[in-house]
């Protein structure tokens, strides 16, 4: 996976994930859209300022770089 630096970018890795079985559309929606706000914020070196405690594994996933390191601090957020 490329470098995520452009927003068209994080789109595309962010729509590579599937949806979990059991989630609903509307709920998926709403979750890849708050991971690409989350994106936004790193992208323009702005802080996160909304609750990132989701219960669903993907979220957290789509939060990382490619290479596994979070795009906002590990202490900002609790994992399932």
């Amino acid at each position: 996976m490329q470098n995520l630096t452009q927003i068209q970018d994080v789109k595309m890795y962010i729509e590579s994930f599937l949806q979990p079985q059991g989630l609903n559309a509307y709920a998926w929606e709403n979750t890849k859209r708050t991971a690409m706000e989350v994106w936004e914020c790193h992208l323009k070196n702005r802080p996160v300022r909304r609750n990132l405690n989701f219960l669903c594994k993907e979220f957290y996933q789509m939060i990382r770089k490619p290479n596994g390191e979070y795009i906002v601090p590990r202490s900002s957020f609790r994992t399932m």
